[in-house]
């Protein structure tokens, strides 16, 4: 089978992120959950379920890649699976509609995120039991920026 490049138009520019591709490159990331395309080698480590010491110790080990700016790395989330096939189906009907509930736990955990701090982030997925898929590799990445952080590193961490 023949190499073959497949091109998807840019549906969420301008909603959550700019369409600006020269602001978007001007925009150094060691880490990116989701993807961005440029030629570079893939070396996949796939994540199961981990404990919150697992998370710290590869957080640790990983933490001397992720200071490297040759080395980019990827966590693929695509945030709360709610239904009843996944178990879940949390709802504050104080938001509203019930995609309303769920927009609200997302961006929760999406400002939780943002604060770099792995244990809120734990204690958040402990109150609301989120299924937040990519939730072992997001703590091994918060726990590799606080040993960086520890280490006088300066890094922060936006969605846009």
């Amino acid at each position: 089978m023949a190499n073959q490049v497949v091109c998807q138009e840019a549906s969420h520019s301008c909603s959550w992120y700019t369409a600006s591709g020269p602001q978007l490159n001007a925009q150094p990331a060691r880490a990116v959950i989701a993807s961005r395309k440029d030629e570079f080698t893939i070396i996949p480590i796939l994540v199961g379920a981990l404990s919150e010491s697992k998370e710290q110790e590869f957080g640790r080990l990983f933490s001397k890649y992720l200071v490297d700016p040759s080395n980019l790395f990827v966590v693929s989330s695509d945030f709360c699976h709610w239904d009843q096939r996944f178990c879940y189906s949390y709802y504050d009907e104080s938001k509203g509609e019930i995609y309303r509930s769920i927009e609200h736990l997302d961006k929760m955990g999406i400002s939780i995120r943002e604060q770099l701090d792995p244990i809120s982030f734990s204690n958040y997925l402990k109150k609301y039991c989120n299924t937040i898929c990519g939730k072992h590799p997001i703590g091994m990445l918060l726990n590799a920026i606080t040993e960086l952080q520890k280490n006088g590193m300066n890094m922060s961490f936006s969605f846009f």
